[in-house]
């Protein structure tokens, strides 16, 4: 249950409309991430492996959007990888 509601309220965060500008929102997304990471570390495994499907999809993407999360993983996802 807490394992699923970890992720879920990360991927909800995303899709939930606040009225933050794009920077805001990004840190928002990561301190509650990291909340849920330091509670059930199952949750840090699950975010991986989601995002490692995403980087594997980049090339059905905008050019833009490929550079977003490309940078994004960059700079978030591979310092908790590592």
């Amino acid at each position: 249950s807490s394992l699923v509601e970890g992720v879920t309220k990360i991927t909800e965060l995303r899709d939930y409309e606040i009225p933050m500008d794009k920077e805001t929102k990004n840190v928002y997304n990561i301190q509650s991430m990291l909340l849920h990471m330091a509670s059930d570390y199952r949750v840090v495994i699950l975010k991986l492996f989601d995002r490692l499907h995403n980087m594997r999809t980049l090339m059905h993407m905008k050019p833009q959007k490929q550079k977003k999360i490309a940078q994004e993983t960059f700079d978030i996802f591979v310092p908790i990888a590592d």
